[in-house]
């Protein structure tokens, strides 16, 4: 386990009394440090980006990985941790494997729907 840095705050944070605002901590990082560590519930520290420009550069990125079964990837929890997925779904695919994935559904998905399209056949006249 890395060495624990003090000045990282523990993820999720405190929410305020609103539970429906964004807790104060995450809000200040998202003012004055958009690209910060964060320590989640088994002491790792991954990175946090809070600005949506930051967030589609990274996820644009073909260095950055959404693949959830490689090494360092950060559980969300201690059951997932403990019984990780095999499965895999789009957003935890990278490239090409998810291009080819989703251009398959979509291919799926369009010739579903013009399948239930209705026909409407008009009547020839002479």
């Amino acid at each position: 386990m890395p060495e624990v840095q003090p000045d990282v705050p523990q993820y999720p944070m405190v929410r305020g009394r609103c539970p429906f605002d964004p807790p104060p901590e995450l809000d200040r990082r998202l003012r004055e440090e958009p690209v910060s560590k964060v320590r989640i519930w088994d002491g790792a520290e991954p990175w946090l980006f809070t600005r949506y420009a930051d967030v589609r550069a990274l996820l644009a990125d073909p260095r950055v990985s959404s693949d959830s079964t490689r090494d360092g990837y950060p559980a969300q929890s201690p059951g997932i941790k403990a019984h990780p997925s095999r499965a895999k779904s789009f957003i935890t695919m990278d490239n090409p494997t998810d291009a080819a994935a989703r251009g398959s559904a979509e291919r799926d998905q369009v010739q579903a729907r013009h399948d239930r399209l209705p026909v409407h056949e008009l009547p020839v006249t002479w």
